[in-house]
């Protein structure tokens, strides 16, 4: 449940760390007309960090939306919903770097990318299924109290 109410300032950090980034020429995006000028490169590039900066303020804004419709109960949902969002978001935009492919055209963050989204999709399967369960135990302890109540009920009437 903390997560839900970190992960909001774990997401500004990483936009404002994301922002500085076509600043120092590092994470270079692909060359692009219309792009940034990128001086270690000395061409223009798609500034590929700021994209990243406005999925990780979305995913940001999702979760506080996720968080305030549950009224601020703090589910633990809102977090995984993140990794999952972002996660996404992050692996079809890193194929707008130029960074290192390992394998299939995919680079080290994309790896990661898709760890995230694997992270966030199990936990919140089995968030759903732990509550699932728990309003099934429930129902069956309500079920067990009216059968209690009739069967006191018969017993008086006798």
């Amino acid at each position: 449940k903390i997560l839900d109410y970190m992960g909001p300032a774990i997401c500004l950090w990483h936009a404002i760390a994301q922002s500085v980034c076509p600043f120092l020429g590092c994470c270079a995006g692909i060359p692009w007309k219309w792009g940034i000028w990128n001086p270690f490169l000395e061409e223009t590039v798609f500034p590929v960090q700021w994209a990243i900066c406005i999925a990780v303020l979305g995913a940001m804004i999702l979760m506080l939306r996720t968080v305030r419709q549950q009224n601020y109960d703090g589910s633990g949902t809102a977090y995984p919903t993140m990794l999952v969002v972002y996660g996404l978001t992050r692996f079809f935009l890193e194929f707008l770097k130029r960074d290192g492919q390992l394998w299939l055209g995919i680079t080290e963050l994309g790896y990661q990318s898709l760890f995230m989204v694997l992270v966030g999709t199990i936990w919140l399967f089995t968030k759903e299924e732990i509550k699932r369960e728990n309003e099934r135990k429930a129902g069956m302890k309500r079920r067990e109290r009216v059968d209690t109540t009739e069967d006191l009920r018969r017993r008086k009437s006798k």
